[in-house]
């Protein structure tokens, strides 16, 4: 496959790749090539097309490749940076793949109960809400009391949440 960075000028106006690696900074062939523009929170470059957002690497994939990529398919790092949008650092894959690759490299997190960044309750509440219930309490008042709604108290009480305690 031949990848091309050439800006195109087509009437007057830059093409869509020009329009694209504009906003990276493209250092040696080997390096990463990271996002300038706008970023998600986890670090991946946000790009807008048309009215739909897209994560930047995706988009380099397909300008570097000339192809685009089917949904079911998911454009991955091999050097694990979000930003990089290096057409030599990109490989297509499925959900399974990505996972796969992500736990060869040892980066599987637990997030589980206290671990994960969003928890708000910790693993003895739990058990203490797990008492409330059995003693009779109501959803919304163990939820009241964790600062937490009915609903995430349910799902920690029936271990719908928090099942690996």
């Amino acid at each position: 496959m031949t990848i091309s960075f050439r800006p195109a000028v087509r009437e007057g106006k830059l093409s869509r790749a020009a329009l694209f690696w504009r906003h990276v900074e493209m250092r040696r062939i080997d390096d990463c090539w990271p996002w300038t523009g706008a970023r998600y929170r986890a670090g991946y470059g946000r790009i807008r097309r048309g009215r739909v957002q897209r994560v930047a690497h995706r988009e380099a994939f397909e300008i570097a490749f000339g192809q685009i990529v089917p949904r079911e398919l998911m454009v991955c790092h091999r050097c694990d940076n979000p930003p990089c949008c290096n057409p030599s650092h990109l490989f297509l894959g499925t959900a399974a793949d990505n996972n796969g690759d992500r736990k060869r490299k040892g980066r599987n997190k637990d997030q589980r109960g206290e671990l994960h960044p969003m928890a708000k309750v910790t693993a003895n509440d739990v058990l203490e809400m797990r008492r409330m219930r059995a003693s009779g309490a109501m959803f919304k008042d163990i939820g009241a009391r964790f600062g937490v709604t009915a609903q995430a108290a349910y799902f920690a009480v029936t271990g719908k949440s928090w099942s690996h305690i």
